[in-house]
């Protein structure tokens, strides 16, 4: 069962009000079609370069509109489909639009956003974990300043992240800025060599089972 290019379109008799109708290439109306797709069958609904834009088991939940609908057998679904953008029709089969190329640019991609978020994380002296985001490290940068001065307030608490309150000494306070640059070097580091680990490898499964995620704090 296929529907090729469903448009929108008013019925000539029996239309509801406020119903939005489509259909296919040979007159087809989308509802009316639906009882003739089989219950245990997949239906992807493809657009015109013949990418998957959407799927599910039950009809009913697509709105195909200027897309073809098809059904294809559960038992030909391939490992990992999802209707992300990724999967294409070739007429018969699903099939990944996923060059290795294009894999490795995604997996690239996910390795520099991880390591913008530990970069923002939290930074480590003493055992403690200083927040590291922006606003954070704005008031460090002061702190550094005022602990290379000895200048830390006695008494003075200040907000950890695994912690709670501490005492800020001058001693923590100066550290700030060179832990700081030091982990971002560190993070950099660790995700240059992940992405030249990435880099190298040789086929579609072993960079997307790729697991970049040890290696970045100490």
């Amino acid at each position: 069962m296929k529907l090729i290019n469903l448009i929108p379109y008013i019925p000539e008799t029996d239309a509801l009000p406020g119903v939005l109708y489509l259909k296919d290439k040979s007159g087809k109306d989308w509802y009316q079609a639906q009882a003739e797709f089989k219950a245990d069958t997949l239906k992807i609904c493809v657009n015109e370069q013949q990418v998957i834009i959407s799927a599910h088991a039950d009809a009913s939940t697509l709105w195909p509109v200027n897309l073809s609908v098809y059904e294809v057998s559960v038992e030909s679904v391939p490992t990992g489909f999802n209707a992300d953008g990724k999967w294409g029709w070739n007429g018969k089969n699903i099939i990944s639009l996923m060059t290795i190329e294009k894999i490795k640019q995604d997996k690239i991609a996910q390795i520099k956003k991880y390591r913008d978020e530990l970069t923002a994380d939290y930074i480590i002296i003493d055992g403690h974990h200083f927040h590291s985001d922006a606003n954070s490290r704005i008031q460090q940068l002061t702190l550094a300043k005022m602990g290379q001065a000895k200048q830390i307030p006695p008494g003075l608490m200040w907000q950890t992240k695994n912690h709670g309150l501490i005492k800020l000494t001058n001693d923590i306070a100066t550290q700030f800025e060179t832990e700081t640059m030091a982990h971002d070097m560190r993070l950099f580091a660790t995700a240059q060599r992940h992405i030249a680990a990435v880099e190298a490898l040789k086929d579609v499964q072993t960079v997307t089972d790729y697991n970049y995620s040890q290696g970045w704090q100490p």
